[in-house]
């Protein structure tokens, strides 16, 4: 597998996406451009800044998020590190109360 998307790796050896990050820092080869270490449970994407769009793979992941965005159940946030762009889901505990951002009316 060439992916180093720690989602991509979890999935495909039916891991959790702790294990496969971990699996990545021990890699010589791990690459810098996945934001503090501490946050790395909370990305949902990341993409190159080269790139126009998120990744297609990541599609559905994100339009969840956005849900739980509007819902109030997380907060996204990107930041960056280097040259890559990361997406991040942020959980509310409590949830909070927000007007909607992503979508307006009923989309379920």
């Amino acid at each position: 597998m060439k992916s180093k998307n720690p989602f991509h790796i979890a999935e495909a050896l039916d891991i959790k996406v702790r294990e496969a990050r971990a699996k990545l820092r021990e890699n010589p080869e791990y690459e810098p451009g996945w934001g503090r270490p501490e946050m790395h449970h909370h990305i949902i994407s990341r993409r190159h800044i080269s790139w126009p769009k998120w990744p297609s793979e990541d599609a559905q992941r994100i339009y969840e998020h956005k849900k739980l965005h509007d819902e109030g159940k997380v907060t996204m946030c990107q930041g960056r590190d280097g040259e890559w762009l990361i997406q991040y889901a942020i959980p509310n505990t409590p949830p909070v109360r927000r007007s909607t951002y992503f979508f307006s009316g009923d989309y379920y």
